[in-house]
């Protein structure tokens, strides 16, 4: 009864959560990195651009796991790969900004 009651609540949660890192996140870090001042692209663009880059970030990574690195294509080995990846642009747009402060400065 219980278990029926949180498997309802947690599938649609899911599946925003699923839809939003696999998307939005990646591609949304991504273009930090390209335009990293607030002011650069409006939200609109941003989001449409998010969307775009997303999709095809997480084409490569799935290819790039299967061809490249031999690692099985599972639920779990993607999540973990994207992941990785969108820490990495985090660490990239971070670093940037970082220096762009400390260069007009």
């Amino acid at each position: 009864m219980i278990n029926d009651l949180a498997s309802e609540f947690m599938n649609p949660l899911r599946a925003v959560l699923g839809f939003l890192f696999l998307f939005i996140i990646p591609g949304y870090l991504f273009t930090l990195i390209i335009y990293p001042r607030r002011n650069e692209i409006s939200i609109p663009e941003r989001i449409g651009i998010s969307a775009v880059l997303g999709i095809s970030i997480n084409m490569f990574v799935v290819l790039a796991m299967d061809k490249i690195f031999g690692i099985k294509t599972s639920e779990k080995n993607i999540f973990i790969f994207i992941l990785t990846i969108a820490i990495i642009f985090l660490i990239i747009w971070k670093t940037k900004v970082y220096l762009l402060e400390r260069r007009s400065k």
